[in-house]
């Protein structure tokens, strides 16, 4: 999130009186025969990715795509969106609704809901005191109430909360203990049956060196927040980046290396032990660099989309998959996106 706050802010400084989206022919005719918005179908738990792809010009709109897995063809949903949104964290598919949070921060921020029948896009809690970070569909909301991730915004303390886009208004469940943040979204997961919520942090010295890292876990019921337990072998080369919770004691996760440049991303083997949790058998994931933007996992497939160097370069769209390590590109954005700058996915039945 921190990288892409910094890209808006000086983006701001450049308004463009007049833009005409230059579309390429897949795009084109897309659009075309969509117009301004699209319908889609019944929505329904199978690998479909909804993409937003961030405006670069302001002001200007952005637009967010489907994307079937299966057939790979991408449809155009809307492109109605005010691209001062920008989305580069956390966001869902909840019943009708795409949720994003959107942030040309410090200029202005806001929950953007998009509707998937109509194209129509909605700006929530604009200007709240506080951040979205990660969100989830609630389970117990009947399909539009979310339970989400946020910090406060001068200091950043770690909440979750359940969220009512049809009134805007929250309950806190529960609170991290002040914790340090680098500016990655993904270290929060929650776990399928949506009960729990891990974060897992970085421990700094006196000197802000990194020096381990430590899983938090937050009760979704109680707001209850659970002693830390330490990841044994977490340094600065193992920071964790996401992790994938299980029921048992043994899982699996990312971890980064906070010393490379670009970004170096290994998948690991972890296992509670009586001492904290073991990382082992670790392997390099090179296409992995999605800056710290949470992607959605379905079943074992965990989906995500590189970081675009600049808008309109080299970006894969790739599916990792946790029980094989195999990783497979799905597409090259730059190749059927115009202008791509892709930030936030979410999929259908997705966490």
């Amino acid at each position: 999130m921190k990288l892409f706050y910094v890209a808006l802010a000086a983006l701001a400084m450049t308004v463009v009186t007049a833009h005409t989206s230059g579309f390429n022919k897949v795009a084109l005719a897309q659009e075309q025969s969509r117009a301004k918005v699209s319908k889609v179908g019944s929505i329904g738990a199978s690998d479909k990715l909804y993409i937003l792809n961030n405006n670069q010009v302001y002001p200007g709109n952005s637009t967010l795509f489907e994307f079937d897995v299966a057939t790979k063809k991408l449809t155009t949903i809307s492109t109605a969106i005010n691209g001062a949104y920008g989305g580069v964290s956390g966001s869902s598919v909840c019943g009708e609704h795409f949720y994003f949070f959107g942030a040309m921060a410090p200029i202005r921020w806001s929950l953007v809901q998009v509707n998937l029948n109509t194209g129509e896009a909605a700006y929530l809690s604009k200007q709240s005191p506080f951040l979205f970070h990660r969100i989830e569909c609630d389970p117990n909301a009947k399909g539009e109430g979310l339970i989400a991730v946020i910090s406060t915004i001068s200091d950043p303390i770690f909440s979750t909360i359940k969220y009512n886009p049809a009134t805007e208004n929250y309950t806190t469940i529960g609170t991290f203990p002040k914790q340090t943040w680098l500016g990655e979204d993904t270290i929060f997961s929650f776990t399928d049956d949506m009960k729990q919520l891990w974060g897992s942090f970085p421990i700094v010295n006196g000197a802000y060196r990194v020096t381990g890292s430590q899983l938090l876990t937050m009760d979704l019921e109680s707001g209850s927040v659970s002693p830390p337990v330490r990841y044994n072998g977490g340094n600065s080369k193992h920071a964790p980046y996401q992790i994938f919770p299980s029921q048992g004691s043994a899982f699996v996760g990312f971890f980064t290396d906070l010393d490379a440049t670009p970004q170096v991303v290994s998948f690991c083997s972890l296992n509670h032990g009586s001492f904290g949790i073991d990382i082992n058998d670790c392997d390099q994931v090179p296409e992995l660099n999605n800056q710290g933007i949470p992607d959605p996992t379905c079943g074992s497939m965990y989906y995500f989309a590189s970081f675009p160097h600049a808008t309109g370069s080299e970006q894969g769209l790739y599916a990792f998959d946790l029980s094989t390590k195999q990783t497979t590109k799905l597409a090259e954005l730059s190749q059927i996106i115009d202008k791509n700058y892709v930030g936030a996915i979410a999929g259908v039945g997705c966490h």
